[in-house]
């Protein structure tokens, strides 16, 4: 007879299962009782990740980031798990929480820490690539996931990405066309998790444009009948706040490189010492600084920094 799971874990499976299709009353008394259900330690992460989400679809984008930054389970993150596909899409809802939260620094320490060889490394990479509006990285980071074998959970939510850069690209035709890739990954996953990654310009577009496409159809009867209706899981999407702070910019092009650097003079840290991070000498590096700084048209350390601040909240 197979073991049943302890009710933490029944718990934080329905949780998960809510949210997939965004009931958010249900989703809400699953949380209530798992403040009072017996803590389960092999878990790991799962809770506090889960939980999180829940906090971004409620609004409350910095609570969830608190959570996961303070989080004694997340860590951020351990990497023991570096190669299953469970670590992965925790990555990868971890990762969307903090873009969700405006927390790009996070983010870019995240995938430093990562090996390449994770399977939920390109995804992080590609989330990186939507903030800072490199569509070419953001391409090959998504094709990497989507040419691999890390499931449609994943995949779905590489599509997404896609359709929001060729959202802000203008290419209306061609997000609207993904985005209907994504809608068929969703109907597979019985989950519209990726669609609720889009920034929320994106998203109510997308949503709108698409809204009489069969395929809405084809996703409400994944989560069973009765469960939910296309056009309730459509309005569900459309009330959700902004669940994205990726707003790209696209005049200024800035490389995974320079992106570093960007993050790395946002210390109190020396030139000497950042220039001992990158393997340079400091000459070499402040020619380095100098020329992001014509690049981006700012003068000093100081109005590179608040350049960069402004294009994580734009």
């Amino acid at each position: 007879m197979e073991a049943l799971p302890d009710e933490h874990t029944a718990l934080c499976i329905e949780l998960m299962r809510s949210l997939d299709r965004l009931d958010l009353a249900a989703a809400e008394q699953i949380v209530s009782a798992l403040d009072t259900a017996p803590p389960t330690e092999h878990l790991g992460p799962i809770p506090d990740i889960v939980r999180s989400l829940h906090y971004v679809f409620q609004g409350r984008a910095s609570h969830a980031a608190k959570l996961l930054t303070e989080s004694m389970q997340v860590g951020f993150l351990p990497m023991t798990e570096a190669q299953s596909t469970r670590f992965s899409g925790i990555l990868n809802i971890a990762s969307s929480v903090l873009v969700a939260a405006g927390e790009t620094k996070a983010l870019q320490n995240l995938g430093d820490r990562m090996n390449p060889q994770s399977p939920g490394y390109s995804i992080v990479k590609a989330r990186q690539a939507l903030v800072f509006g490199q569509h070419d990285l953001l391409w090959s980071a998504t094709g990497q996931v989507l040419s691999g074998d890390q499931g449609p959970r994943l995949k779905s939510s590489a599509m997404a990405l896609r359709a929001d850069i060729l959202h802000h690209e203008g290419r209306a035709d061609e997000a609207l066309e993904t985005f209907v890739h994504v809608l068929d990954y969703c109907s597979i996953t019985s989950s519209v998790l990726a669609i609720t990654q889009l920034t929320r310009g994106a998203r109510l577009a997308l949503v709108h444009e698409s809204a009489k496409h069969p395929m809405w159809d084809a996703v409400a009867r994944s989560f069973g009948p009765g469960k939910v209706a296309a056009g309730e899981l459509r309005r569900r999407l459309l009330d959700l706040p902004e669940t994205s702070q990726a707003v790209p910019d696209f005049q200024t092009e800035i490389t995974p490189t320079e992106q570093s650097l960007l993050f790395a003079i946002d210390s109190s840290k020396s030139i000497a010492q950042i220039a001992r991070e990158f393997g340079v000498v400091s000459g070499t590096l402040k020619n380095r600084l100098s020329a992001l700084y014509r690049k981006l048209g700012v003068r000093s350390r100081a109005e590179a920094v608040a350049y960069a601040h402004r294009a994580q909240h734009r």
